[in-house]
């Protein structure tokens, strides 16, 4: 497919060094995205091999008999379609939770309106934690600690999980919200969320 190749091409022309390798391997999702075009009428027209993968999931991928009942089944294209702007809507596959990003493309032709669905994994807290870690620097022990702060836990409750001293905790604290350039817990938090 002449998208494939031009994303080869480009793949081969940016060569990054190895330390922009180890950190894009933290912090790239695990899976690629599905990509799936429908219909005005909500026909599907086309789809990608990983949009198989990830509709057909937990089970082995293959030729599934109705792909239109997978779709329908995971995925509420209905609410895309109520909507006046396309949105993003969480659904699950198996034990995974994607995301799907509608986007309408006007062809003239057979479908005037046609829309891709774009479809990539959701990632967990522990790969965001991996990336915020890689990003800031931070230790192993700091990665565990900010890991508790996540899941809301006070410093003494974070102490016994650690199996060390509150002042340790607060050392870790210390040494984090310098690393991120915050000056509170909530600073932590936010620079976890994404919030500048």
């Amino acid at each position: 497919m002449k998208v494939d190749k031009t994303m080869t091409e480009l793949e081969n022309k940016t060569t990054p060094s190895p330390n922009d390798k180890a950190i894009k391997r933290q912090t790239m999702p695990i899976s690629l995205p599905g990509l799936l075009l429908l219909g005005p009428k909500q026909e599907l027209i086309a789809c990608n091999a990983e949009a198989v993968n990830i509709l057909m999931y937990p089970n082995k991928p293959g030729k599934p008999r109705d792909l239109r009942e997978l779709v329908a089944a995971k995925i509420p294209i209905d609410q895309f379609m109520a909507a006046s702007e396309l949105k993003t809507i969480d659904f699950i596959s198996g034990r995974r939770r994607y995301q799907c990003t509608a986007h309408r493309l006007e062809i003239h032709g057979h479908n005037p309106v046609t829309t891709t669905f774009l479809l990539h994994r959701a990632p967990s807290a522990e790969v965001i934690l991996r990336g915020i870690s890689a990003r800031y620097n931070l230790t192993a022990r700091e990665r565990e600690m900010t890991g508790h702060l996540l899941h809301g836990l006070t410093s003494k409750e974070i102490a016994q999980q650690m199996n060390i001293s509150p002042n340790t905790v607060k050392a870790f604290m210390r040494l984090v919200m310098t690393k991120m350039g915050v000056t509170t817990r909530a600073g932590i938090v936010g620079r976890l969320a994404g919030v500048d």
